[in-house]
């Protein structure tokens, strides 16, 4: 393929995955509202804050509203930066390489606060014992992470490439 359809491709591509993460980005937040207003709702409402199974349900909602304002976080960065390969056609650029360590600290961030602050925020109880990080979460931004060193080593070769044109 030539290089200049292939650029016109990325670009293209890169524009329509930044237009699905805005869109994602914005049903995440209505989400999240919605799970931080029904554990905002059962935390005030004595009648929630009696039994254990009460306390699951604010757990799982308070968590899961959390979850999804950290994912909805995610989808802006994601699309700021395919947004900006769509512009200039570079996939291979530092800020792009700082995006996605971010996004990766993120994802491993996810794996561990909204459990933690559930659990904070509502105390412990010894009948429900949650789980407090996920692996997968964990896994998933350590190779966020490392593929952030593969973006930041293609910029380095994008630059020494331009210079020696």
């Amino acid at each position: 393929m030539n290089k200049d359809i292939v650029i016109s491709k990325m670009k293209k591509g890169s524009l329509i995955i930044g237009i699905i993460c805005i869109t994602c980005a914005l049903l995440e937040s209505i989400i999240s509202i919605s799970y931080l207003s029904g554990a905002y709702t059962r935390l005030t409402d004595e009648q929630y804050t009696s039994d254990s199974l009460a306390y699951m349900n604010q757990y799982a909602f308070l968590k899961n509203g959390i979850a999804f304002c950290i994912v909805t976080i995610v989808m802006l960065i994601s699309a700021i930066m395919f947004i900006t390969i769509s512009r200039n056609g570079a996939p291979f650029a530092n800020k792009n390489a700082q995006i996605i360590r971010v996004i990766g600290i993120l994802t491993i961030l996810e794996g561990f606060i909204p459990s933690t602050i559930a659990i904070i925020v509502l105390g412990y109880h010894q009948e429900f014992l949650p789980t407090l990080f996920s692996p997968v979460n964990i896994l998933i931004g350590l190779l966020f992470v490392f593929l952030a060193y593969v973006i930041k080593y293609g910029a380095i070769l994008q630059q020494e490439s331009d210079e020696t044109i």
